[in-house]
């Protein structure tokens, strides 16, 4: 689909998504090992297609789960020059 064929009226001017990776589903134990964002802009995106991204893997003290392995394809070695959160 041509963005210029798109109904953008119920489109805010901006936001953002964010995505989180971890290590389960249980907030009281599980780690955040990924984050992920897009920041919208509707005029920047009309004009030329883009959308600004961030991401960062965040460092673990522990080894990821190998079911969390499978699940994220992120792994051990990809964490370990992440970001420190609890910094």
């Amino acid at each position: 689909m041509n963005n210029l064929d798109f109904d953008w009226s119920r489109v805010p001017e901006q936001f953002v998504v964010f995505d989180l990776e971890t290590t389960g589903l249980d907030a009281s134990n599980s780690e955040i090992i990924e984050i992920g964002a897009l920041k919208f802009d509707k005029t920047t995106y009309k004009i030329n297609g883009t959308i600004d991204s961030f991401q960062c893997f965040i460092k673990q003290s522990k080894s990821l789960p190998s079911n969390i392995i499978r699940l994220t394809s992120i792994t051990n070695e990809m964490l370990r020059t992440g970001d420190d959160l609890k910094t």
